[in-house]
């Protein structure tokens, strides 16, 4: 064996001296996988003293724009000016790093941090026969990352530049030049910012326009739509009865009950969970959404101005008429009881996946069962529906008289559903559209029998 060979060898030995990194405490959260480690850092709220732990400062957030001042970064508020954020594992300037991690190495020495902003010794003095401690405060892990503190890289602090900032920090023990690790450090914060007008432009990240419809003890959403997303990962739905004043609200006792916050996952491609259960029915709930990036901040919280701008009453229980953002659980007049069927039309068309039925569906769920009378148009439907629907079935002949007949009313629940027609509306419609029809029958029908004269 040549010299060159076992320098080769001995080199390639000592080279897989490595750092495991255990485990990671006093972060928002960690990821362990083949890529590497990656801890990440939610920075949005604030706590009321400096912890040395994450924090959650979801906990109070104001309800009243009286209690607003509309100052760029203040601590939870909202009412049609600077909406809240917050993160129920922040992370501010005293939170402390811990990391635990192994070396095959070095059995004692120094343990560092090294980024572009600087080296950082651990605060403690831990490693024996290979296990390591590193313990510092954020606000030199955020220097490393950022030449800043947290606090000053945050929004309208000196060193903001981005909602986002990434970095790789090199985690080493002193006195071994081969035993040292990369780790992947990621800062978020989300701006504090209201979603505008209703109607207008969606706002990334935001989950504005949707319907809530009733079920058997949950609500569905239906038709989500979500600003082109960048590190969007849930919507929180901040639920309360029985007002929207209630609906993020835990600090005030006269506004009703706030209900334990609902995450929806978001997929790739934008879509969300549907579904929200656990509801109790004939109590209405209110359903004001934000958005959770993949540090666990909420922000974009849907303010008040942009619920008033929708239709909505703040105050109201129900929300006003037709308000698309509270619904009421229902065993029997609900979207998603026991039976979907659609039961006369269902028998018409031959199948229950026919879409001529989606449409009758949908304009059950959105048209009447937003008023008390479409409730009982449908409570009465429920009632005659299985009857006819079974007549139909046995007698064949009447499908293609069915349809016929069906035909008129497919054609009204698509234009009223196209241009979002309450059911008065659709009623309006319905008999301007029969009596223009009746005038015409009849004016061809008088042209036609209408006595011609003779010629000359």
């Amino acid at each position: 064996m040549t010299l060159n060979s076992l320098a080769f060898l001995l080199f390639s030995f000592s080279s897989f001296s490595e750092i495991k990194v255990t485990n990671i405490t006093g972060a928002s959260s960690s990821t362990f996988d083949a890529s590497g480690v990656r801890v990440i850092a939610g920075l949005n709220g604030g706590c009321a003293s400096s912890p040395t732990t994450t924090c959650n400062s979801c906990l109070t957030p104001k309800d009243s724009p009286g209690e607003c001042n509309g100052t760029t970064g203040e601590l939870n508020c909202c009412g049609g000016k600077t909406c809240f954020t917050c993160n129920e594992k922040a992370v501010v300037d005293s939170t402390v790093l811990t990391i635990y991690f192994t070396s095959d190495a070095a059995t004692s020495g120094t343990v560092r941090l090294k980024g572009d902003g600087g080296t950082f010794d651990s605060t403690t003095v831990s490693g024996s026969g290979g296990t390591f401690i590193y313990t510092r405060p954020w606000s030199d892990i955020c220097t490393a990352i950022s030449n800043c503190s947290c606090s000053a890289w945050a929004e309208g602090g000196s060193c903001r530049t981005d909602v986002f900032k990434t970095a790789d920090l090199t985690l080493e023990v002193d006195g071994t030049t081969d035993d040292s690790a990369t780790i992947k450090f990621d800062l978020y914060h989300q701006d504090s910012v209201t979603l505008g007008t209703f109607g207008g432009t969606v706002k990334s990240d935001a989950l504005s326009n949707f319907f809530i419809y009733p079920g058997d003890e949950k609500v569905y959403i239906e038709e989500p739509t979500i600003g082109v997303f960048t590190s969007l990962k849930a919507i929180y739905f901040f639920i309360g009865t029985p007002s929207f004043q209630s609906a993020y609200s835990t600090t005030k006792s006269n506004v009703g009950v706030t209900l334990t916050p609902a995450v929806q996952t978001v997929d790739s491609d934008g879509t969300i969970a549907k579904v929200i259960d656990g509801l109790e029915n004939s109590t209405t709930y209110h359903f004001r959404p934000a958005s959770v990036d993949v540090a666990g901040n909420v922000y974009n919280v849907m303010d008040d101005k942009y619920i008033q701008d929708s239709g909505c009453v703040l105050t109201e229980v129900g929300g006003g008429n037709n308000c698309r953002f509270a619904g009421t659980p229902s065993k029997v007049l609900g979207m998603l009881t026991e039976d979907l069927n659609c039961f006369v039309a269902t028998a018409a068309y031959g199948s229950s996946l026919d879409p001529h039925i989606d449409t009758f569906r949908e304009f059950r769920y959105k048209v009447l069962l937003r008023s008390e009378f479409g409730k009982k148009l449908n409570w009465a439907y429920y009632n005659f529906g299985p009857k006819m629907a079974r007549s139909i079935i046995e007698n064949p002949w009447l499908r293609p008289v069915s349809r016929a007949i069906l035909w008129p009313a497919w054609g009204l629940a698509s234009i009223s559903l196209y241009f979002h027609f309450s059911l008065w509306q659709s009623l309006a419609f319905f008999a301007f559209t029969l009596f223009v029809t009746v005038g015409l029958i009849s004016l061809l029908t008088h042209l036609a029998l209408k006595p011609r004269r003779k010629r000359a």
